[in-house]
């Protein structure tokens, strides 16, 4: 990836060139909730504003979730951070992840459902985030969102280990 100067690009190209077209529709068991893309983008920078508040800067943060709506908040805010995102499989066994985490170095995980109490059994040392903690932040503006140097990685990706041994790339 070249630099999270382009999440922010992205983020400010969603609320000035069409902030309530619809960004997701998500079915929530019982009905279609649509997301905007303003909502999007405010839900991106509410979570944003945790690690700000906190000075979380440079850290390795893993995101060990199925697919969804948070997980995609979350993967935007790690990166306009100035933070590093560790992609992980939630599939993946509790040993296999904590091998992949301490190859990567990571600093904290977010995890959603159930895999996170497993989890948090596993990795006594590492500070776990939820998306709860998150979206309860202060929300920061689009100028306090953080880019870094084109040379610097935002993103280490953990392979299962499908055609051999896994790994951080």
């Amino acid at each position: 990836m070249e630099s999270n100067g382009f999440f922010r690009e992205l983020l400010e190209r969603f609320v000035f060139e069409d902030p309530k077209r619809i960004a997701f529709s998500l079915y929530d068991g019982r009905k279609i909730v649509n997301i905007s893309y303003s909502q999007f983008v405010n839900d991106v920078l509410t979570a944003t504003g945790y690690f700000h508040a906190n000075h979380i800067k440079k850290h390795h943060i893993a995101l060990i979730a199925p697919n969804s709506y948070k997980w995609i908040v979350v993967f935007f805010a790690i990166l306009t951070s100035g933070n590093i995102a560790v992609l992980l499989d939630s599939s993946l066994s509790p040993q296999l992840l904590q091998s992949q985490c301490k190859k990567a170095d990571v600093d904290m995980i977010y995890t959603e459902g159930a895999i996170g109490f497993e989890l948090r059994e596993t990795f006594s040392d590492i500070s776990f985030l939820t998306y709860n903690v998150l979206k309860n932040s202060v929300t920061i503006t689009l100028d306090s969102v953080s880019t870094s140097d084109p040379e610097d990685t935002i993103i280490l990706i953990g392979t299962s280990g499908t055609t051999g041994k896994a790994k951080i790339a």
